[in-house]
């Protein structure tokens, strides 16, 4: 699949060899302040082998694409979403002016699609998340790993799912399970699980016990991957799907797991307080449907004054992006 032309400026890629290469960083003075001493030197270090003196030099596995999705990756977590995409555009870039030799570029562009449609999807660009997506399923016989493909076809479909066309997230549901037995990672897994609960809660009322199945597997699943925030998030969600069924006791045993989790993440320095805020709401709407008023009212009252907490604190860290 041919891809429009766009060439990386010489500006970007001297920047970028140069940081992949540890360069530019300047050597310590060894001019000594006034009044101060210079540290004595290090002792000199014994002579290498002989034999690794004559060995080739070791060639680094970080080529400038791979390290602009690093950087993109990293601008991803503090929450810069405008330089994320000028990161992973940039790595697509120099995926087309490198020789295709070996794959290397060709599995750096399935990964440079894989994040740029993760970011149109996390933006609501849909169809630009779904055009992404589909280019890098273009590429899934160069994926750097066999789970890859699995997990841009789970979420594939629930782009699908968003636009209304539940005929194809099915068709690439199925085919994402159906490389689940090739490739068994359990956060891969779980992705798929949890997006086919996600489709069949919005499908046939006789789909609904189904779908509660979906996401108690993604639940289990995310446990033995160990990533309790998408253990909670899966739970909540799972609560709030519970709840729309009537069953009030099991949502909130399902929301008050996922409320701990989320509050334990946050010990931890991540930043989690819209998640908490919506454990504490569908809480007090659990306990309303048990007609548990004064519960109900304590956790809205709870969940407002973690708003204002919310809205009254600079932003130190910005919310941690989920994938899944």
């Amino acid at each position: 699949m041919k891809f429009p032309q766009r060439t990386a400026t010489p500006s970007l890629r001297v920047a970028v060899l140069l940081a992949v290469a540890g360069c530019g960083a300047a050597a310590p003075s060894e001019t000594p302040v006034p009044g101060e001493t210079l540290p004595a030197k290090p002792a000199p270090v014994e002579s290498a082998p002989t034999h690794r003196l004559n060995a080739a030099p070791e060639r680094s596995t970080t080529t400038p694409a791979r390290f602009l999705i690093a950087a993109g990756d990293a601008a991803l977590q503090t929450g810069n979403l405008d330089a994320a995409r000028r990161h992973f555009e940039g790595a697509l870039s120099l995926t087309r002016d490198v020789s295709a030799a070996e794959g290397a570029p060709l599995r750096e562009a399935f990964l440079a699609h894989d994040r740029l449609g993760s970011l149109a999807d996390r933006l609501g660009a849909l169809e630009d998340a779904a055009d992404h997506y589909l280019r890098a399923l273009d590429l899934q016989q160069v994926a750097p790993e066999p789970a890859a493909p699995v997990a841009v076809r789970a979420r594939l479909a629930g782009i699908r799912r968003r636009q209304g066309d539940r005929a194809a997230a099915e068709r690439e549901l199925a085919l994402a399970r159906s490389a689940i037995a090739v490739d068994a990672a359990p956060a891969t897994a779980a992705l798929v699980y949890r997006e086919l609960g996600r489709l069949r809660l919005g499908g046939a009322p006789d789909d609904v016990a189904a779908g509660l199945s979906a996401l108690a597997q993604a639940c289990s699943l995310y446990e033995r991957a160990g990533l309790p925030a998408a253990v909670a998030a899966c739970r909540l969600e799972r609560g709030k799907a519970l709840l729309s069924c009537g069953e009030a006791r099991q949502a909130i045993a399902e929301c008050s797991r996922a409320h701990g989790l989320f509050a334990r993440e946050e010990v931890k320095g991540h930043e989690h307080a819209g998640d908490v805020i919506a454990a504490l709401q569908a809480l007090a709407d659990g306990y309303e449907q048990l007609g548990d008023a004064a519960t109900a009212t304590s956790f809205r009252r709870r969940a407002r004054e973690r708003q204002a907490q919310l809205a009254a604190t600079p932003a130190v860290r910005p919310p941690e992006p989920r994938r899944d």
